[in-house]
């Protein structure tokens, strides 16, 4: 496993794959701190998570990452700006081939500050943002669904997940939803990720209504492409000492 940009210490990470805003952002609890951490054996030796491990063997067996990108930005359209993943894995396994996974992780904070409908009552007429959200809305077999209360950032982590997978030729990708608990009570914070997260999966596919999100739950979503096998993934994992 490499994580790319040379990234062998938690200081590298910091330094090459923190934060914008180290300041404010990189703080103990806070979810970009905590990720680096979970990646780390000890200060000097990477280890794959086994949270993260046993969650992509349950969809593609016994697996090897290749290559991590941290704070790895991936193309929507081709019109505005890309969609910033916490991490973006190319991995392999035999049964598989090339898979892609990207990772969204959380401790307490929201899937972004608005929902669909929000957002483009934001923008003015002239943003780009309605052609892409119905972009996002074909890729996700949405077209004709009334998606309002979905959060924006979880169509595009999707999204941007999917043409990563075109960008390596993949038949296979999952967008991985990762919960860090901390030492301290955040039971709120994560039962409202899940509402989130339930919300959108139904979006996509109301014949799932009554799916229980956990950890270690995967789904595969509905796309415009039958040829790519989508999968919507949620994993909690502890805070690493």
């Amino acid at each position: 496993m490499i994580i790319a940009g040379e990234i062998k210490r938690i200081e590298d990470w910091y330094c090459k794959a923190g934060p914008k805003d180290k300041d404010t952002q990189w703080k103990d609890d806070y979810s970009a701190k905590e990720f680096a951490r979970l990646w780390f054996k000890n200060e000097t030796e990477l280890v794959e998570p086994e949270e993260i491990k046993n969650i992509i063997d349950s969809i593609y067996g016994t697996h090897q990452l290749l290559f991590c990108f941290p704070e790895h930005v991936s193309s929507l359209d081709t019109e505005k700006a890309g969609r910033n993943h916490d991490m973006c894995i190319l991995g392999f396994s035999k049964t598989h081939d090339l898979f892609v996974v990207c990772i969204e992780a959380k401790v307490e904070e929201k899937f972004g500050d608005k929902t669909i409908k929000q957002y483009l009552d934001s923008v003015n007429e002239r943003s780009g943002v309605p052609k892409r959200v119905s972009w996002m809305k074909e890729k996700l077999d949405m077209s004709n669904r009334n998606i309002d209360d979905i959060y924006y950032q979880l169509l595009t982590a999707v999204c941007g997940t999917i043409t990563e997978a075109k960008k390596y030729d993949c038949k296979n990708c999952i967008t991985l939803i990762l919960q860090i608990i901390p030492h301290r009570e955040i039971s709120n914070a994560i039962e409202a990720h899940k509402k989130e997260i339930k919300k959108f999966i139904i979006a996509n596919n109301p014949d799932k209504k009554d799916d229980i999100i956990e950890s270690g739950y995967t789904t595969l979503l509905s796309t415009d492409n039958p040829d790519v096998n989508v999968c919507l993934g949620y994993v909690e994992i502890q805070k690493r000492l």
